[in-house]
Order: structure tokens, then sequence, then C-alpha cells
């Protein structure tokens, strides 16, 4: 989606995300990928579709991915790999490029997002999400039309190329080495928002937005 977004639209994206409802199947490791691989993982048919949202469309949009209840097990609160309580797994989970959002799930649902970053297309450089900005978000058609409960999204949109077809564009022009290691924690990056790992009076979202 996000390369895509680069290339196939008049404005250049500034971020993009499809929903996790929307993969269907995992492709294994070490083996051929065929066309009925890229099929069984995206079987709705999707396109790809660019819209404008605004920086608080951008917010509640996350707020939203990142809104779901939290795992037990025996009555205690499963941990992900930074201690922090595991999300239950939510087909509305967005996947991201071209942002990073720190959230803690120690807070209120409406309450999680602590910060949140946009890739400047131009430069590469993250910066500061700008809630009265204009940004390009590039997704799938479903959730462009405020799918899966997504409605601050919507509105007009241009229409990109299917989705299987963008992914196995990808796969045949990428080295998939580059993947052999996936830091699941890199763009959606879960913290506690009171950490100060330091010692030094500054929480380590506080140093985060200071850069």
């Amino acid at each position: 989606l996000g390369r895509c977004g680069q290339t196939g639209f008049a404005n250049k994206t500034d971020l993009a995300v499809t929903n996790g409802g929307g993969l269907r199947e995992t492709i294994a490791k070490d083996a051929p990928i065929t066309k009925g691989n890229i099929i069984a993982v995206l079987p709705f048919g999707n396109t790809i579709s660019q819209i404008k949202v605004s920086g608080q469309n951008i917010m509640d949009m996350f707020t939203k991915s990142l809104g779901s209840t939290l795992q037990e097990k025996n009555g205690q609160p499963v941990l992900d790999e930074n201690g922090q309580p595991l999300l239950e797994a939510s087909g509305g989970f967005l996947h991201i490029s071209g942002a990073k959002v720190y959230y803690d799930t120690t807070l209120p649902a409406d309450s999680r997002i602590l910060y949140i970053e946009i890739k400047n297309k131009e430069t590469g450089v993250y910066e500061a999400l700008d809630l009265n900005k204009t940004y390009y978000l590039a997704t799938n058609d479903f959730l462009a039309a405020g799918g899966d409960g997504y409605t601050m999204l919507g509105g007009p949109r241009e229409e990109g190329p299917s989705m299987d077809v963008a992914f196995a564009d990808f796969l045949a022009a990428t080295d998939l080495t580059a993947y052999a290691v996936v830091n699941p924690n890199s763009r959606t990056i879960s913290i506690l928002s009171t950490k100060d790992s330091d010692g030094d009076g500054y929480t380590d979202i506080e140093e985060i937005q200071k850069g």
C-alpha cells in the first residue's frame, strides 16, 4: 500500500493502513510464492484507494484501532514483549506504513494514544502529527468508505489497482531477505506512559516527543 501510494495517485501518499481482518492467510517462509498464495492472503478483491484526511481523522482512526479489550488468562492480563497488557485480536486492527503510533494499553481505550509521527514523504524524517493538517491516506476501498466502523474516513477517493496485483508486483520487485527479521513493535509501539528508563525526570515518551 505504501509503495503503491507514492506512484499510483495524483498526490503522494503520507501514510497507508489496512485492516488485519482483510489479511486471511500466512505465507510460508522459504517456499515459492504463487498467485494462489496471494489470493489466499487477499481474497476479497479489494482495491487500493487514496483519500484526504485531517490529522484529527488520523488520531481518531488509530484510537479506534487500538481500542480493543485486553487479553486475560486465568484472570490476569497477558503481556506483550514490552511487558504491557496485550490487546485482544481484532479484525479492525490497522497495519501501517509511513507512521509510528505510540500507545499505552494500561490507559482507558479512548486515551491510549500517546504520540503519533508521520514520515515526511520528501525527507524521510518522522514528524509529529498535526491535527489540523491535511494528509493523503492510502488504504483499501472497504476502509476508505468507512468500513469496520472507521466512520471518520469516507468521502471522495481516488481509486488505484487491486491489492493482490499491487502485492504481486511488490514481491516481484523486492529483495525479501530485507524482511528476514521483522520487529512487530516498530510502527505500533507499546510503551508505558510513565516509564523513565534513564531516571532523568523525563518519561520515555516525553524524550521521544522532544526528538
